[in-house]
């Protein structure tokens, strides 16, 4: 999709937003999560360092497993809430998400999956379908959340929840 299409469709995502909020009372909201995978990858190295992902990156297989050092146990998001502006664009490839071993190590480059679930008319998601993944606020509320699953070991996976504020 080129920039200025994607332009186009994010102010009317937003503008509809915005018409929304003010036509719709408390009691007509139902929220109707929708969205899906999104990408897999790996785990931040590092508190610093965002997760290494794209849109159908690899097929874990056991070798990727095996190179680790020791399996991870848990997963560790920075921010623990994504938190957006209306009108604000996230790239969620920002997200550093620490794989941790049951003795609280750091393991870098686990694999992991990445799903998003978010009400539609409160954030727009957009994909290159590659490597370009973002999110941008609607309109206030509580837009869904990011779940980002282990790939290796337990089957663990976190749910990061994504605010949008005025």
């Amino acid at each position: 999709m080129n920039k200025a299409l994607t332009r186009t469709l994010r102010a009317m995502a937003v503008g509809t937003g915005l018409w929304l909020a003010a036509s719709t009372t408390p009691a007509q909201e139902k929220p109707t999560l929708t969205g899906g995978h999104f990408a897999e990858g790996y785990s931040s190295p590092d508190a610093k360092t965002p997760v290494d992902v794209a849109h159908r990156m690899f097929t874990t297989s056991m070798r990727d497993c095996e190179e680790l050092e020791t399996l991870p146990t848990r997963l560790e998001p920075s921010p623990r809430e994504i938190v957006v502006r209306v009108g604000e664009q996230l790239a969620l490839p920002k997200l550093v998400v620490e794989a941790v071993d049951s003795s609280g190590r750091v393991i870098p480059r686990a694999p992991i999956a990445l799903t998003i679930a978010y009400e539609p008319s409160l954030l727009w998601f957009e994909s290159d379908q590659f490597r370009y993944f973002s999110i941008t606020g609607v309109r206030p509320g509580n837009a869904g959340h990011v779940i980002a699953q282990l790939l290796c070991g337990p089957d663990y996976s976190i749910k990061i929840p994504i605010r949008v504020l005025p």
